[in-house]
């Protein structure tokens, strides 16, 4: 069964201009799975930016 996450744009979000697209929808996207992240170091800053944003999303929508 595929679950249909929203992207941070749909919120109105938009990704720093320095930082990867890619990444940033990764990390925001692993936030709304509700998923953790142990060690932030191994991580790049968009992936950690983003997963930051898709928690505080995640919060507002529950």
């Amino acid at each position: 069964m595929a679950n249909n996450y929203p992207t941070p744009q749909k919120f109105g979000i938009r990704t720093p201009f320095y930082l990867s697209a890619r990444q940033y929808e990764q990390g925001f996207l692993h936030a709304l799975k509700g998923k953790s992240i142990e060690d932030q170091a191994n991580y790049s800053l968009s992936f950690t930016k983003g997963f930051k944003m898709g928690i505080i999303v995640s919060d507002e929508i529950k």
